[in-house]
């Protein structure tokens, strides 16, 4: 089913691809190293040279680096990644929530061939920005904690009769709050 093949590998993940010409189709197309390429069900995907297909592998490769484990970055690494990635850098306050492109990176389905592929890949880089904006606020939000509720005296909720303590093991009156006798709970 294919004759000619081509390797590229992709500068910025090491991925290997394989170019081939797809002989029932008639079109060069690329695949990775576990198999996995392109549909071609679009005529984007079909090219009609090697070089437009090594140039979509390539393409290809940049989406996986700005994907990445899809963990979260920090400013500078962000930056430093879009710089090498030579894509667009959007700032933190529109990643923000309510900031201008806040919606439509976390919400938005960006890939091929709706959009390009440089769109496909700032939008990805931006997403793993905006998860570490967002961890960032959910840690500030977890230190201002509530102060602890002051402690209630001994019965003040109600108690239970004939049960054990769970402090001494004594049968006697126990508070619904703590399960302690009030010679344990220190009153």
């Amino acid at each position: 089913m294919e004759t000619t093949t081509v390797v590229v590998v992709g500068a910025y993940t090491g991925q290997a691809y394989t170019v081939y010409r797809h002989e029932t189709l008639g079109c060069w197309t690329y695949r990775d190293v576990r198999g996995y390429g392109p549909g071609l069900g679009y005529d984007r995907d079909r090219h009609a040279t090697p070089e437009g297909a090594a140039k979509a592998a390539l393409f290809r490769d940049i989406l996986r680096a700005a994907e990445g484990d899809w963990s979260g970055l920090d400013r500078a690494a962000y930056e430093a990644l879009a710089a090498r990635l030579d894509l667009p850098v959007t700032s933190d306050a529109d990643l923000e929530l309510g900031g201008r492109r806040s919606y439509s990176v976390r919400y938005g389905e960006f890939s091929s061939p709706e959009y390009p592929m440089a769109v496909c890949a700032e939008m990805a880089l931006a997403k793993r920005r905006q998860k570490a904006i967002e961890a960032a606020a959910e840690r500030r939000e977890a230190k201002r904690t509530l102060p602890a509720p002051e402690r209630l005296p001994w019965g003040a909720r109600g108690v239970r009769y004939d049960e054990a303590c769970a402090a001494c093991g004594t049968e006697t009156v126990i508070d619904n709050d703590r399960d302690v006798c009030k010679r344990c709970a220190g009153g």
